[in-house]
């Protein structure tokens, strides 16, 4: 396959680029025009900014103290505290080859931790289902264009993207995943 420094992709002029700035600006072009997002109430940034700032202004003093019971009446399987057991059964499931996100983080690393640090995931992992908090920082992603096998690639609609997310947030959901088919 190509590397990243020598794919070349055909401006709308009809003329090839090499420059990285203009290779983003067209797959960023392409990406635009192929995927709408939604612009509700629920999806402003600034409202999901102000609450990350609270949850970090406030984060030391939340800590040792955040909720790991749910609610009163939320008696649900799926709001349980999560266990030190479901972070290892999770983990031992990950690949090990996945590549890691903006964290860098990767799960042979996590796979190789003590154990008071899956006891510590296991306890940010609870607090998140009490409080019903994900963390932005888990929603980031690292974006790659894939060449699609058989393809023009000097054309940005020959390449797929895919989204490499933070390990820490695909563990959580990975032990999510398991409760919902239980």
């Amino acid at each position: 396959g190509q590397s990243r420094r020598d794919t070349n992709l055909r401006k709308e002029d009809g003329l090839l680029t090499t420059s990285s700035l203009e290779v983003a600006e067209i797959f960023a072009g392409h990406l635009e025009k192929v995927h709408r997002t939604h612009e509700e109430a629920c999806m402003d940034n600034l409202f999901r900014q102000k609450i990350e700032n609270s949850m970090l202004a406030h984060a030391s003093r939340l800590l040792p103290s955040f909720p790991t019971r749910p609610e009163v009446d939320d008696d649900h399987a799926l709001a349980a505290p999560v266990t030190t057991y479901e972070v290892t059964r999770a983990l031992r499931k990950c690949k090990a080859n996945s590549a890691p996100g903006v964290d860098e983080v990767s799960y042979v690393m996590l796979k190789h931790v003590p154990a008071l640090m899956i006891s510590t995931l296991a306890a940010l992992y609870s607090a998140c289902l009490a409080t019903g908090y994900f963390p932005d920082v888990w929603k980031a992603a690292t974006g790659v264009m894939i060449p699609k096998e058989g393809k023009d690639l000097k054309l940005a609609s020959s390449y797929r993207p895919i989204s490499l997310l933070n390990t820490i947030g695909k563990l959580f959901e990975q032990i999510l995943n398991f409760r919902l088919r239980e």
